[in-house]
């Protein structure tokens, strides 16, 4: 088992009213319309950041679970499977690959990562997304990938 280090880095912040506001009108468009909500892990070593992408993806009616390390991601996949990993990106390239090579073994979960630099693909990431993207794009990428899905 491997030890993922947590890095802390400063982000600016967005007043929660702001993004609220803003998750409320995109779930209105991203609702999901099966009765069974798809099951999203989102992990992230940034817990601002994690509080705010949950709500945004729990608005839009997806079931998050929340983790800010990786051993709970791995304990948490070890109990369930979900339908979308996210990995936040706080998370350093190198600890990406190193929860990667762990999951992977533990099940077909799409995984979707932030990073700043994709022009590089991370190798054997499913999906990419730049995090200067807003709300908007996480939610119409997040429903692009469950679309993907075979029906449960």
């Amino acid at each position: 088992m491997h030890q993922f280090p947590g890095k802390k880095q400063t982000f600016q912040t967005v007043p929660v009213s702001d993004i609220a506001h803003l998750a409320d009108r995109e779930a209105q468009d991203f609702s999901l319309s099966s009765t069974s909500p798809a099951t999203i892990l989102s992990i992230s070593y940034d817990r601002d950041l994690l509080f705010t992408r949950e709500m945004i993806l729990a608005r839009a009616g997806y079931r998050v679970y929340s983790v800010l390390q990786f051993k709970e991601a791995l304990d948490l996949c070890a109990q369930k499977t979900f339908d979308l990993v996210i990995i936040g990106h706080s998370i350093p390239d190198d600890d990406k690959r190193m929860f990667l090579a762990e999951i992977r073994g533990r099940g077909a979960m799409p995984i979707l990562a932030f990073r700043r630099i994709v022009d590089r693909r991370l190798e054997g990431m499913d999906f990419e997304l730049d995090p200067a993207e807003g709300p908007e794009v996480l939610l119409a990428k997040v429903m692009a990938i469950l679309s993907l899905r075979p029906p449960k």
